[in-house]
């Protein structure tokens, strides 16, 4: 889907002053690859106002895509459960949906990556029980120098700390995390407890 976008008026949150605003409605990667970096530093979401100078940011629905990877990711922010069906023209692609920014943004790293996210999954799921961490979690933020990089954030969403595990925990699951299936016809709200849940099976 080619990348588009909206202009909507919206009231500064800081002076309350009303102004137009662009938020995109879709991003393609694979014909603006620069706007991949516009997701992974929130410029794509952050305005800044027309009056005061407040920075703010706009989070609506979204939809994120890469023909040549494939995947797309459903950036929903009112989504609460269930599996929104996904339009014919991305049968083929690796479909995901997610509720945050933070989220788009560790999907989006891993599929660039060219990771399987049910892997990282499971990766995250064994660091939770190594580290016997609760009322929190982690997030995918770096693969590099044959490490995995994962961030701890606690309930609050504030970010506590960072581990790093080597590539052989990621290649030890990915076996079994390629077991995990997934429907091609609609976005999977797919992060550890979908993985936890399909294990358990």
């Amino acid at each position: 889907m080619p990348t588009s976008h909206d202009v909507i008026t919206l009231a500064c949150p800081n002076c309350h002053t009303e102004q137009k605003v662009k938020a995109y409605t879709a991003i393609d990667l694979s014909t603006d690859p620069k706007l991949e970096l516009g997701i992974l530093t929130d410029s794509v979401f952050t305005h800044t106002c027309t009056h005061c100078g407040a920075s703010f940011t706009v989070t609506n629905e979204l939809l994120v895509t890469n023909a040549e990877v494939p995947f797309a990711i459903l950036l929903a922010p009112d989504y609460q459960r269930g599996e929104p069906k996904a339009p014919d023209s991305l049968k083929g692609y690796v479909k995901r949906v997610v509720p945050t920014i933070n989220q788009l943004k560790e999907k989006v790293m891993i599929f660039q990556a060219l990771m399987d996210d049910r892997a990282v999954e499971l990766c995250k799921l064994y660091l939770s029980l190594q580290e016997a961490r609760q009322d929190g979690y982690y997030l995918f933020t770096e693969h590099r120098d044959g490490n995995l990089k994962f961030s701890w954030f606690d309930a609050n969403d504030t970010l506590v700390d960072a581990i790093q595990v080597p590539d052989s925990l990621y290649t030890m699951v990915l076996p079994k995390a390629k077991g995990f299936e997934v429907d091609d016809g609609v976005f999977t709200p797919l992060d550890a407890l979908w993985a936890l849940d399909r294990i358990g099976q």
